[in-house]
């Protein structure tokens, strides 16, 4: 207990530098080795169980993963900068793409899967030609790392989040059409001596109110220790930026937005129309914890929302009425994903564990995690359903990506990403 909280006190000592982070540093802090993995799918299923026994400490971290559209490849952006591109059938990986000079955190397909979208701790969005793996597109504008990006549905724009703001952007020209900032309210700022003091000297000497503040584990991810900092940059009165979560609506006509709220009088999640960049609506939903992760339906009725109060919230977009609120995690969820049909629901999260929901009753269908069920041995980053459904992949800091069959709700092939540099 006394090396977890000398480790934390550390870690913040390191990442807060009033309030913004170095992200370089908390992933340092951060690394976990992966478990040996297996590729190949179930001996039933007809495909290869080779196992392959990578250098455990040296795979890179894997923070997103998306789907083409045609569910024929997977694509993963990592820690080491890269994105990997497989083929789901065969599971060769068909090539990688490099240019971005830091770690990639979010990637996405264009809606006719012929580009692929990257955000990076280096400030930039990337726009990638699959076939060729050609960069066509660099769009810089971003004073911080770009933690989260989407295509819209029309694929003509893409909305990015980073430094506690928004942006949406078009393909075409390259500019900004729209960008929301996280505004907060003047706080007294304290020095950064007090910062620094922080892995000398109790949390108490400033009247930090920790009852409501969620200790991260040890070992926790890069998104658990930084959320875990801006509480206590809150809870000491400090002003801070935010990266918003968001999702386009199947439409693209509306996007939902949730970030760290500045008081009471704006909790909730929001409704933008993404045309003219105006608020819509503001759910006032009885939120009194951070969102991690939104997804919509593909109805465009339903809303899902996770919190780092380790639950999720399934929730009407008309009425802001809560339909489900679903508990089984125990440390932050990053990722949740309607099935196409929205009847699943698929979350991963700091506790290392995938699970997978039914939406009708909230029923747990099942909780896929540790060696027997070739779960994940280290936080799940990302979760998402292939596009007819009967499948889905996860990522993870292990390095890996997996694949899983949603009926029988057991593991299909596992992806392993490149070394550290």
């Amino acid at each position: 207990m006394k090396l977890h909280k000398f480790l934390l006190k550390l870690s913040l000592a390191i990442i807060i530098t009033g309030c913004s982070f170095d992200h370089d540093a908390v992933k340092h802090q951060n690394i976990q080795a992966a478990d040996t993995l297996k590729t190949g799918m179930n001996k039933d299923k007809g495909i290869n169980k080779k196992a392959e026994t990578p250098n455990k400490e040296q795979l890179a971290g894997i923070n997103s993963v998306s789907f083409s559209p045609d569910g024929k490849t997977v694509a993963a952006g990592s820690s080491d900068n890269s994105i990997r591109l497989w083929d789901i059938k065969s599971g060769q990986l068909i090539r990688i793409f490099e240019g971005h000079k830091a770690t990639v955190n979010s990637i996405k397909f264009s809606p006719d899967g012929k580009m692929l979208a990257s955000g990076s701790d280096d400030k930039s969005i990337n726009l990638w030609e699959v076939e060729s793996g050609k960069l066509l597109q660099s769009f810089k504008g971003h004073k911080d790392p770009v933690n989260s990006i989407s295509f819209s549905p029309d694929g003509k724009a893409i909305a990015t989040s980073s430094d506690g703001n928004l942006r949406l952007w078009s393909i075409a020209t390259g500019d900004v059409l729209h960008s929301q900032e996280v505004k907060w309210p003047e706080r007294k700022p304290i020095s950064e001596q007090d910062l620094i003091s922080l892995s000398k000297t109790n949390l108490d000497d400033y009247k930090v109110d920790l009852s409501k503040i969620r200790k991260p584990p040890l070992g926790a991810s890069d998104k658990a220790l930084e959320r875990y900092a801006d509480n206590l940059c809150m809870a000491m009165g400090m002003h801070i930026p935010s990266t918003p979560v968001f999702s386009f609506s199947p439409n693209g006509k509306q996007l939902a937005t949730g970030s760290f709220t500045s008081g009471e009088n704006d909790k909730g999640i929001k409704l933008w129309n993404v045309k003219n960049g105006r608020l819509i609506k503001k759910r006032e939903i009885g939120l009194v914890s951070t969102p991690t992760a939104l997804g919509f339906c593909s109805d465009g009725k339903t809303l899902v929302s996770a919190s780092d109060a380790f639950d999720i919230q399934i929730l009407h977009i008309k009425t802001g009425r809560l339909l489900k609120r679903l508990k089984g995690h125990t440390q932050l969820i990053n990722s949740v994903s309607f099935s196409p049909d929205c009847k699943r629901l698929v979350s991963g999260s700091d506790d290392k564990t995938i699970k997978l929901w039914d939406v009708a009753s909230g029923r747990l269908l099942e909780s896929l995690e540790g060696e027997k069920q070739h779960g994940h041995s280290a936080p799940v980053n990302t979760v998402s359903f292939s596009p007819d459904g009967k499948t889905f992949v996860s990522s993870s800091s292990d390095g890996t990506v997996k694949l899983w069959d949603v009926t029988e709700q057991t593991w299909l092939k596992t992806f392993v990403s490149g070394n550290k540099g």
